[in-house]
Parts: C-alpha cells; sequence; structure tokens
C-alpha cells in the first residue's frame, strides 16, 4: 500500500491524499478474498501509467478474479504472492539487487584472502 500525495485537482480527495494498493497486494487480497483465480493481462494499455521504467514503478494495472479457471491467451494466472519486494522495485532497484547478489560472494572472498593488519602487528611484534 501506498499513501500518496495528489495535486490539488477538482477530481481529487477533499485532502488530496490518496492510499493505493499496489498491483501485488490486489493480487494478495483476490486470492485471500477466496477467488482461485487471479489473472493480468499480457498486454496492458499503451500508456505509460501501465508500464514500469528503469526509473518508475507502474502506476495502473488490469486483474481478472474469478472462481472458475478462464482459458484466454490473453490472460496470464498471477502467482500468490509471497514475498513481492522485487515486484514493486524500479528496474534500478532489480539491477543493483542483481548486482549485490552476483558481487557480495565475491566481496566476501576478498574479505577473508585480504591480510588482517591486527594479525600482521601481533606478527611484528614478537
Amino acid at each position: 500500500m501506498e499513501l500518496i500525495d495528489e495535486g490539488h485537482g477538482e477530481n481529487q480527495a477533499l485532502n488530496y491524499v490518496a492510499f493505493y494498493p499496489s498491483e501485488p497486494c490486489l493480487i494478495k487480497m483476490l486470492y485471500r478474498a477466496g477467488f482461485p483465480y487471479v489473472y493480468s493481462f499480457n498486454a496492458l494499455p499503451a500508456h505509460p501509467l501501465f508500464h514500469a521504467s528503469l526509473w518508475r514503478r507502474k502506476a495502473r494495472t488490469m486483474l481478472v478474479a474469478s472462481r472458475e479457471k478462464l482459458n484466454d491467451s490473453e490472460l496470464l494466472l498471477a502467482p500468490d504472492v509471497r514475498e513481492s519486494w522485487e515486484i514493486l522495485s524500479t528496474g534500478r532497484e532489480r539491477l543493483k539487487t542483481r548486482l549485490d547478489q552476483f558481487f557480495g560472494p565475491v566481496r566476501r572472498l576478498w574479505r577473508l584472502s585480504a591480510p588482517n593488519p591486527q594479525e600482521g602487528e601481533k606478527n611484528d611484534r614478537g
């Protein structure tokens, strides 16, 4: 969920604040409400708010919840989201995580192989 300050337009809330559920939140709520099938779409409208970029998360989505399995090539069964941070993250955040996953073990090995300056001092003393 996200609390967002809105612009001061006629079509906004009285206090210009909105509380938006994220796509993973909506999917989880639909599954928890008892819908055994929750679908996203293969293709969303070509409007920029429906698509994430390297710097911005997507702001809009469309979902279908059903009590029966639907066979339509335009629908994708949405996973029942448990760990949803990656779905919420921007491309830049996902890239940083991937780099950390790749370089983390390398950094740990480097730290293990680097000489410990405190041990060097002990050996020099005697």
